[in-house]
């Protein structure tokens, strides 16, 4: 499935459409109640998947480090604006196709409880996200 992410990616890269990507990084100190300690910050499992690092030279791509199981909340910054949010509204988001990696948590979650939970406050431009299309990728 990681091949289908990549070719997924390429797509959106040639289309100048833009990217937006979590990556889990915890603190080796803070654990995340009630999973095992993984993703430390530093360490390969807290980067993209070798095959999508290139993503980290594409313009069109944003990746935001989160410490937490919500990916909204982990999109907030210490000013109180979120990097997500901003994302949307710059990017002018009507549709949000959906991959991951390991996704029953996380990718699931903020699918489900972000998106379509607050999509009725979301600032996608001048109406709201009209389309979520969820693919899952389970290694």
């Amino acid at each position: 499935m990681v091949e289908e992410s990549v070719r997924l990616s390429r797509v959106f890269c040639e289309k100048k459409w833009p990217i937006f990507a979590f990556l889990d990084s915890h603190h080796p100190d803070i654990p995340e109640h009630p999973y095992p300690p993984h993703c430390i910050a530093g360490t390969d499992e807290a980067k993209l998947v070798p095959a999508l690092r290139w993503l980290e030279n594409e313009s069109n791509a944003t990746l935001k480090c989160k410490d937490c199981i919500d990916g909204f909340l982990g999109s907030i910054e210490k000013d109180g604006s979120n990097v997500f949010v901003d994302w949307v509204k710059s990017n002018q988001i009507n549709q949000i196709l959906v991959v991951g990696i390991c996704t029953d948590i996380c990718v699931v979650g903020f699918c489900l409880l972000d998106i379509v939970c607050k999509k009725s406050w979301f600032p996608f431009s001048s109406r709201k996200c009209d389309r979520i299309f969820l693919w899952l990728c389970y290694l």
